[in-house]
């Protein structure tokens, strides 16, 4: 099977929507995810009556849970540009008495008016968007004096594999780095929100470690056919695929799109037009999911 990550980008369009349905679940359900959920709601908080938009939503996993947060009488809207998706999400909250609506649509240009929302947020989205500074542009327009606008995602080149094998190491990394359309795009968003108009944007770094083996939620069957070379099995024997094998995520070196060469990943809080925007966050990963 081609990388499910080839589904998430422009077409919205998936070539094995129950394989990608697998994963996500898959996913929300890794700890090293959960962690990062956490981390995102302890930098910018939801609370009862909040407006929120979760940009990219998928299968609706955290739009529901921030929807139970909210209350009856906050708002979390769910947009994603796959139709499956936005299918799927709303069939898992049917019957739930939430404030939770999910509609298929463009990041680029969402269908609301300006100033609707407390916090918008995207959560490894934009590496797959095309022109993410108009996505960007779009959640700061969306977002009203005082909220937040909240982004995590990845860059996999800061990505390190720990294995036994260093040309098979090197394999890997190179294919985690091929794999999405912009896998710099974690050091790039210190410079993207400021051309946003956001104004007093930190970034904060968080490294990590995991283990991870193929099949897992973060390095998917194709991942591992690509680096162990084409024609092998997805699911390499041992002897092919590192035991014990570790992805690493080091901090971003020193480079003009990244405030300062820091011991984790990266944190923002912006002003746009001197009217406050609240804390746009964004984050480089720790041990990336894959497809």
């Amino acid at each position: 099977m081609s990388s499910l990550h080839q589904g998430f980008q422009e077409t919205g369009q998936l070539a094995d929507t129950e394989a990608a349905f697998r994963w996500l679940d898959s996913a929300d359900g890794n700890p090293l995810v959960q962690q990062l959920k956490r981390r995102m709601l302890d930098v910018c908080p939801v609370g009862a009556g909040d407006q929120v938009l979760d940009v990219g939503c998928g299968l609706g996993h955290e739009a529901r849970r921030l929807a139970e947060r909210v209350g009856p009488q906050g708002r979390v809207a769910g947009i994603d540009a796959s139709p499956a998706m936005i299918a799927e999400a709303r069939r898992r909250a049917a019957g739930l008495t939430l404030p939770v609506t999910f509609d298929v649509g463009d990041a680029r240009q969402v269908a609301f008016p300006d100033c609707a929302f407390d916090l918008c947020r995207a959560e490894r989205v934009l590496c797959y968007v095309d022109r993410p500074q108009d996505a960007l542009a779009e959640m700061a327009r969306l977002t009203r004096p005082g909220g937040s606008v909240l982004v995590f995602d990845f860059d996999s080149d800061l990505t390190m594999v720990d294995a036994p094998d260093p040309a098979l190491a090197r394999k890997i990394a190179e294919v985690l780095d091929a794999a999405v359309p912009r896998p710099w795009i974690g050091r790039q968003l210190f410079g993207l929100f400021q051309r946003a108009g956001l104004r007093d944007v930190r970034v904060t770094p968080m490294p990590s470690a995991s283990p991870e083996r193929p099949g897992s939620p973060s390095t998917s069957d194709s991942t591992a056919e690509r680096s162990t070379g084409p024609g092998k099995p997805a699911r390499s024997p041992p002897a092919r695929w590192p035991r014990g094998g570790q992805l690493w995520n080091r901090p971003p070196k020193r480079t003009r799109s990244s405030p300062r060469a820091s011991d984790s990943s990266p944190l923002v809080t912006s002003h746009s037009n001197g009217a406050p925007l609240g804390r746009s966050w964004s984050d480089v990963p720790s041990a990336p999911i894959l497809g």
